[in-house]
C-alpha cells in the first residue's frame, strides 16, 4: 500500500516537473511566434554533452548555416589558441612583428602584441562605435586590401598602458580582422590549417568564410556555421578546451580566454580574450556566463555553473533592441528551464 502511495506521489511530482518545464518551453515558442523576439532562426541548449532542447524557426532547419556575424572572432581566440598548442606561436604576449616585418605608416604601433589584439586594446585608432573613427569598420569593407589599409592607420594618440600592460577598450573589428591576416602569415594557409586540426577533429563539414577582394579571410565575422556546429565551440570553453576526447586548445588557453581584463562601459559587460562575460539576471541573483555575441541578436553562451551552452541564431540586424531581446531569451526562459526542470 505505502509504495503505491509513493510511487504515485513520485507520479504525480514528475508530471508536475514537465509541465512546468514545457510550459516554460511552450511560452518561448509562443513568443517567438508572436513576434516578441524577431527573426530568431534557432535555438539549441545543452547540458554537459546531452541537447536537451532544439528548434528551429522562420522556415529554418538543422541542415542550414547562419551567419552569427561577430561570434566569429571568439572563434577565432580558439584557432589562435590552437596554433598556439600545436608550436607555430609561442605565447600572446609576444610582439607580431616577430612573424615579420609589418610596414606600419606609423612606427609607433610596431610594439603592438598579440595580446592587444585578443583584447581590443591596440595602439591603432579604432572604434567601431565611432563613425568617424579612421579603423571603423564600414571603412575597413570599404577597402580592397585589408592589410595594406590596416597598416596605413595611425597610432592612437591618447593611447596609454596601464598597470597589465594593456591599453583602453575600443571594439574594434580591425583586431581580429588583422590577427587573421598574421595567422595567415603564420600558416602558409590558413583555411587548410583550421580544416585540418579544428574543423575535422570536431566533425564539422559544412562552412563558409567571408573575404576581402583580394582574399584576406575575415576572421571578425562573416563565418557561416550549422546551430549544431556553432555549438561545439560553446562545449570547447565548456570543457577547458576539449572536443570529445581531442585538445583544440590547452586548458591554459581555455582559462585566459575567459579571464576578465577589461569592462566595456556602454554596456557593463567584461571582455576577455575576443570573448564577452556577463551576469544574466535569474530571479533575484544571477548566473554569470561566458558569451560569443555577434550582430542580430546571435549568442553562444557558455555557463559553468549549470554545466549548459546555448545557442540562439538571431537575423535582427542592426537592431537597437536585437541585444537585450536575447538576454531576455536566455533570462526568461532558458535559464529557468535548466536551473528548475532539467
Amino acid at each position: 500500500m505505502m509504495k503505491t502511495i509513493l510511487t504515485s506521489i513520485l507520479f504525480i511530482f514528475c508530471l508536475n516537473i514537465y509541465s512546468q518545464e514545457q510550459e516554460f518551453i511552450k511560452n518561448l515558442e509562443s513568443d517567438i511566434e508572436n513576434g516578441l523576439y524577431p527573426k530568431t532562426t534557432s535555438i539549441i541548449v545543452s547540458v554537459g554533452d546531452k541537447i536537451v532542447y532544439e528548434n528551429y524557426f522562420e522556415g529554418k532547419n538543422k541542415f542550414e548555416k547562419h551567419d552569427t556575424r561577430s561570434v566569429t572572432k571568439s572563434i577565432t581566440s580558439l584557432f589562435l589558441g590552437n596554433m598556439i598548442l600545436n608550436g607555430h606561436l609561442s605565447n600572446e604576449e609576444q610582439l607580431i612583428n616577430t612573424v615579420k616585418r609589418y610596414n606600419f605608416k606609423d612606427k609607433r604601433n610596431e610594439e603592438l602584441t598579440f595580446k592587444d589584439l585578443l583584447t581590443m586594446t591596440s595602439s591603432l585608432d579604432a572604434d567601431d562605435s565611432d563613425s568617424n573613427s579612421l579603423g571603423n569598420e564600414d571603412r575597413m569593407h570599404e577597402n580592397n586590401n585589408w592589410e595594406e589599409w590596416i597598416l596605413t592607420l595611425p597610432y592612437d594618440d591618447k593611447y596609454k598602458r596601464d598597470t597589465l600592460g594593456l591599453g583602453q577598450f575600443r571594439y574594434a573589428t580591425v583586431n581580429p580582422t588583422f590577427l587573421g591576416i598574421i595567422m595567415e602569415d603564420i600558416t602558409g594557409n590558413l583555411y587548410d590549417y583550421i580544416n585540418k586540426n579544428i574543423f575535422l577533429p570536431m566533425d564539422i563539414k559544412d562552412y563558409s568564410f567571408q573575404y576581402s577582394p583580394s582574399s584576406e579571410m575575415l576572421m571578425g565575422g562573416g563565418l557561416k556555421l550549422t546551430s549544431r556546429d556553432l555549438l561545439k565551440f560553446g562545449q570547447v570553453i565548456l570543457r577547458d578546451g576539449m572536443y570529445n576526447k581531442t585538445k583544440i586548445v590547452s586548458k591554459n588557453w581555455s582559462d585566459k580566454m575567459t579571464t576578465v581584463y577589461k569592462t566595456d562601459e556602454d554596456s557593463g559587460s567584461g571582455y576577455g580574450y575576443l570573448i564577452w562575460n556577463y551576469d544574466f539576471p535569474y530571479k533575484q541573483n544571477s548566473i554569470n556566463c561566458w558569451f560569443m555575441a555577434g550582430n542580430g541578436g546571435n549568442i553562444i553562451l557558455i555557463s559553468k555553473e549549470i554545466d549548459a551552452v546555448m545557442v540562439i541564431t538571431r537575423e535582427n540586424y542592426n537592431s537597437s533592441n536585437m541585444a537585450m531581446e536575447t538576454i531576455k531569451i536566455v533570462s526568461k526562459y532558458l535559464i529557468p528551464f535548466l536551473k528548475e526542470e532539467v
